[in-house]
């Protein structure tokens, strides 16, 4: 059967391909582009496991998700260099970065409102004399991370503030284990977390709070992502109990 458009013949298969290709098309067109989320290569568990150069589990896996379902967009994790994250979002080749906080990446970038606590801990090796304030530390040199600010303990112990870094968290306390330093800047939650999987099993003293710390995510300027949108969708997340469950999952 042939029917007739205009001055144009269809027969009933190609119209169905027709029709077909045209809501293909609008789909594609409708479907909204992934949003990009940057994760810091130099961060470890529980924040992020990664498989080759793909983020395959942790707390940025699961931000990404919830924020997904609830931005109603779909969202890629990209592992990116620490130095490299602010440069990509205020290019907008990136369009979030998240657990962070201003003081630890500066740019020109929008930032949401805070959502999850990453305090940092001083740790010190239990075989050496007891440490029982951060004054105490003045002067020592401590285990860092390259890249990484500490702005409390900055303020604290400067000038008297001496780093040692080391690429990553992982890297941090092996040098603490094998007694290159003494004390150690780490993040708190994931000492616990290492410490409950029995990846790090080295006798400390009582770790000393060094930073509390209230994260957000930075929003690319550049981004088709409102900071509106965003904020309501973080605050949303919150309300129903998705970042305390995401927190308890790790714990």
């Amino acid at each position: 059967m042939l029917r007739r458009f205009g001055s144009v013949f269809l027969s009933g298969l190609s119209l169905g391909l027709t029709l077909g290709l045209a809501l293909q098309v609008g789909w594609a067109r409708a479907a909204p582009q992934p949003l990009v989320m940057l994760v810091d290569a130099s961060i470890d568990m529980p924040w992020a496991q990664f498989a080759g150069h793909e983020v395959v589990g942790g707390i940025h896996f699961d931000m990404a998700s919830a924020l997904a379902a609830s931005l109603h967009r779909p969202v890629k994790l990209e592992q990116m260099a620490r130095r490299r994250l602010a440069e990509k979002l205020e290019s907008g080749e990136g369009d979030l970065v998240c657990a962070s906080s201003p003081e630890w990446l500066p740019g020109n970038v929008a930032w949401s409102v805070p959502f999850m606590s990453s305090d940092d801990v001083v740790v010190t090796r239990k075989d050496v004399q007891a440490v029982k304030s951060v004054d105490d530390l003045l002067g020592h040199t401590l285990g860092t991370i390259a890249g990484f600010a500490y702005p409390e303990l900055e303020k604290r112990l400067s000038p008297g503030f001496v780093r040692d870094d080391a690429p990553n968290m992982i890297s941090n306390l092996r040098k603490l284990s094998m007694g290159r330093v003494v004390h150690a800047v780490v993040n708190q939650r994931s000492l616990m977390y290492l410490q409950r999987t029995g990846a790090f099993k080295l006798p400390i003293q009582k770790p000393l709070v060094a930073g509390h710390n209230q994260t957000g995510c930075a929003l690319s300027r550049q981004s088709s992502l409102s900071l509106g949108e965003l904020n309501a969708s973080i605050q949303a997340l919150t309300k129903d109990g998705t970042w305390e469950r995401i927190n308890a999952k790790y714990r």
